[in-house]
């Protein structure tokens, strides 16, 4: 039977977990040894790989900085020979390398990514193409991720997904509508499905930019923002309650982080006004009633055990505590009041915390 790789945290729950077990007597001793056995302990944090990949970085900045500090005695071509050279002695010794010290080639493969874009940028101050910023990430982002997809790395992806949230920032900052984005978001999945079996992470930040883009494109529609809070209002209700299994836990506590959010800002009577739909006063109780529902929707998933919805009705209480007392008590007293709701909220976490919520 092959082993499956878990961190020293998660080990160590398990066998607490099945110590409990083993002592109620629904499992035996024998049984215990047999389910631990069938798991490889790693470290929580990889110190040798850490300290390798934060070498390779130090390494790149070093290298870049000479070059940029005497990148105007150079001349083009040979500014284009260090970059090419470089880029391609870094990937030589991850290459040979990669059998007998991996870790180590994994950080001279994050040094080469690393050259590759930093070349990128300086060839195009060679040219004078430094203007196009976007356009270089984006180039940066199709030299990272077949190095991702290749060795299957985490990190490199993780950086891919860093580099396109820079794209659609950058893009959208420029006054152009980034179209490239409907065939890279669904890349993104897919290759996340494929090459990593919908890591929870990677899961998180695809959702990220996902969610990114749409309130881009939505903004540069001309949407003013109270709808585009209604919209994510609702689109963090649709994660929380997505019927996709893969990642179930990974929507589920973004949708609740969207919701919660966008649920505290729709509390305020100014963005229903906005709309220019209905007067101050109709936008007021339209607030009041949406607070309200939100208010009980919060106690609801509180008592299915939710802790992040116990934060946002901690938050929505101080949210209105703040509206309505700062103006009229004393400010001793205000504070004072301030101090004992959130010890109060303290208390009501830790109690859950021990209830294992």
């Amino acid at each position: 039977m092959n082993k499956r790789n878990i961190n020293s945290s998660k080990f160590n729950f398990l066998q607490k977990e099945l110590t409990f077990f083993e002592n109620d007597g629904i499992i035996t001793k024998d049984q215990k040894e047999s389910m631990l056995l069938s798991y490889n302990v790693g470290s929580e944090i990889n110190f040798i790989r850490i300290l390798l990949s934060i070498g390779s970085i130090l390494i790149g900045l070093g290298i870049l900085t000479f070059i940029a500090s005497n990148w105007q005695g150079f001349t083009k071509s040979l500014k284009f020979i260090i970059v090419i050279f470089l880029f391609i002695l870094s990937n030589i010794i991850s290459f040979y390398v990669y059998d007998n010290y991996p870790k180590t080639s994994k950080s001279f493969l994050y040094l080469s990514t690393l050259i590759y874009g930093a070349g990128i940028f300086l060839i195009a101050q060679m040219f004078n193409f430094s203007n196009y910023f976007s356009t270089l990430i984006i180039l940066w982002f199709l030299g990272v991720m077949p190095f991702a997809m290749l060795f299957k790395d985490h990190i490199l992806f993780t950086f891919s997904q860093v580099l396109i949230f820079i794209y659609i920032n950058s893009y959208f900052a420029s006054g152009n509508q980034p179209y490239l984005l409907f065939l890279i978001i669904p890349y993104m999945y897919i290759a996340n499905s494929k090459l990593f079996d919908n890591h929870y992470i990677l899961t998180f930040l695809n959702n990220v930019l996902l969610i990114d883009g749409l309130i881009y494109f939505a903004s540069r529609s001309d949407l003013i923002s109270p709808y585009i809070t209604l919209a994510l209002f609702i689109i963090g209700i649709a994660f929380y309650y997505s019927p996709i299994k893969l990642n179930r836990e990974v929507f589920k506590f973004q949708g609740n982080l969207i919701f919660g959010v966008t649920g505290i800002m729709l509390t305020y009577k100014e963005f229903w006004q906005k709309l220019n739909l209905f007067s101050l006063s109709t936008a007021s109780s339209i607030s009041l009633i949406f607070s309200l529902a939100f208010f009980i929707y919060l106690l609801y998933l509180i008592n299915k055990g939710s802790l992040l919805s116990l934060a946002f009705l901690c938050f929505t209480i101080l949210r209105y505590y703040f509206d309505v007392a700062y103006d009229f008590l004393p400010k001793s007293i205000f504070f004072i009041l301030g101090g004992i709701i959130l010890m109060a909220m303290g208390y009501y976490f830790e109690k859950l915390r021990k209830k294992g919520v």
